[in-house]
């Protein structure tokens, strides 16, 4: 029953409620009678998986160029997800779509509030990847692209989408702290949590900025300066 419960103490001196929790009764003795009194039982409920493109850079300025590129996940949900067997997308402007990453070679867990970094084959930057794209045939584009992340069951997971991406920079989502704000300044460490659905979850970046399986958890607490 997840009604409001109205009860008295065991003094009767005022009245309390509990709203919308589940209960149970116990009897505590008064003198020669009987008060009763509702006790909330503090139920866990599961925790969804929330697994999100938190980063996306489609190259850089250097010899590599738009194959030096990558796609962050990041788990925003509290328990650890076993990703075997889903498939990392590139679609186009026009919806036609070519595997980065098949499912067949897809491979990893992502902890809670942990990131998880997939790069082109020719990705140089540090930190090292956790996966590699299973081509080295297909790259993003610098505009009008998006990336989907699809399931074991071939279910769409996340999509993210950008009009354009600076060469060297990227397209983050923003963090969530009572609502969505850019994960810069003091919301840098405060992960990518944000996921309304709308393009306007991300937030283009200047200079790009991968993390991997080996990244502290975010949110967290900053270094002192």
């Amino acid at each position: 029953d997840f009604r409001w419960q109205t009860y008295f103490d065991v003094d009767e001196s005022g009245v309390f409620g509990t709203p919308k929790r589940p209960f149970f009764e116990i009897g505590l003795t008064k003198g020669d009678g009987i008060t009763r009194a509702v006790v909330p039982i503090v139920v866990a409920s599961p925790s969804t998986p929330r697994i999100v493109v938190a980063e996306v850079s489609a190259g850089t300025m250097a010899s590599q160029g738009a194959e030096d590129e990558f796609v962050e996940l990041y788990n925003a949900g509290d328990v650890v997800v076993d990703m075997t067997g889903w498939s990392l997308k590139k679609r186009s402007s026009s919806g036609s779509e070519s595997t980065l990453v098949a499912s067949a070679a897809f491979r990893g867990t992502i902890a809670p509030h942990s990131f998880f970094l997939i790069a082109h084959q020719q990705f140089v930057d540090a930190p090292s990847p956790d996966l590699r794209y299973s081509a080295n045939s297909v790259n993003l584009a610098y505009t009008n692209n998006s990336v989907v992340l699809y399931d074991d069951a071939d279910q769409i997971v996340d999509l993210a989408h950008w009009e354009e991406i600076p060469k060297g920079g990227s397209v983050e989502r923003k963090a969530f702290r009572g609502g969505c704000s850019l994960a810069v300044g003091d919301g840098i460490f405060a992960g990518n949590g944000c996921d309304t659905g709308a393009d306007s979850d991300f937030d283009v970046r200047a200079a790009r900025e991968p993390q991997n399986t080996g990244s502290l958890p975010e949110p967290r607490i900053g270094p002192m300066l």
